[in-house]
């Protein structure tokens, strides 16, 4: 598989705006991210009502729907067999309390 590094200034700046958005209309929080240039790390708490095993495929669908809607040269390219997420994650949780889970990813 080839690898595209293209997570850098404008693209990383809207994935990193995309996620926090999404996590903050959710009622969750981006504890902490670390954006490479062909993946990402974020660490976010998320509340009970949303299904971890969703997260994924929801943040891959909504964060390239956004960016292909701001940079539309990017529809053009032929990523990862013209998709922009690499089929593979990893998806780690941690329970932090009762009330209170947080989670690690890496798309």
């Amino acid at each position: 598989m080839q690898v595209f590094r293209i997570l850098v200034g404008a693209v990383r700046d809207a994935i990193e705006g995309a996620f926090k958005a999404m996590f903050g209309f959710a009622g969750g929080e981006v504890v902490e991210m670390n954006v490479r240039r062909d993946h990402v790390h974020p660490v976010v708490m998320i509340p009970p009502k949303v299904a971890v095993s969703e997260l994924p495929a929801r943040l891959k669908g909504q964060t390239l729907i956004k960016l292909f809607n701001k940079f539309r040269e990017m529809k053009k390219k032929p990523y990862w067999g013209n998709l922009f997420w690499a089929k593979s994650f990893y998806l780690g949780t941690v329970g932090l309390g009762a009330n209170v889970v947080g989670s690690t990813a890496a798309f």
